[in-house]
């Protein structure tokens, strides 16, 4: 559990001095942090993307935030040593299953992961931690284990998601 609330408190203190960045010289404040770090093909923002995301599916632009922010810390060409691709860390075979190519790709990643989480949010009855435990662990593991698996990874990850959050919506 110690391990657990280290992680924790270093990830806010990241965050913490992330969103208190001062602005680059001779501009003016930046509102939105996330304009700093990557844009599209057509020049919108992360931001702008999941804004759009969260009007198309209900889920909250502020939680798949956090989750970009865990999977590959808004890197758009994180690869995992298991293979999961860009922001939101899709795998390939899942992008597949869903009907998706598998990419590095804004845009499509985005779109992906959201389209994968809305299922898992679906399965699961709308429980965001179930939910979270599956887009990390996979379904098989919360059906094995009837709930959030006993891995501490996944344990981990529920607990950073759910903590940027409550930090990205001001709780």
């Amino acid at each position: 559990m110690g391990y657990i609330v280290a992680k924790l408190l270093v990830s806010v203190i990241f965050i913490t001095f992330l969103l208190s960045w001062g602005t680059p010289r001779g501009s003016s404040k930046i509102q939105d942090p996330w304009q700093l770090i990557y844009k599209n093909s057509s020049n919108q923002t992360i931001s702008t993307i999941l804004t759009e995301a969260e009007g198309r599916t209900g889920i909250s632009a502020d939680l798949l935030r956090a989750i970009i922010f865990v999977e590959s810390g808004f890197n758009p060409q994180a690869t995992s040593k298991k293979g999961a691709q860009g922001l939101m860390q899709v795998m390939p075979a899942t992008a597949r299953s869903l009907g998706f190519t598998p990419t590095y790709d804004i845009d499509q990643n985005i779109t992906t992961g959201v389209h994968y989480l809305a299922s898992m949010l679906e399965r699961y009855d709308g429980n965001v931690s179930l939910a979270l435990a599956a887009y990390n662990a996979g379904p098989g593991a919360v059906k094995k284990y009837g709930g959030i698996p006993p891995y501490k990874e996944t344990q981990l990850y529920i607990a950073k998601v759910l903590s940027l959050y409550n930090f990205f919506q001001g709780n």
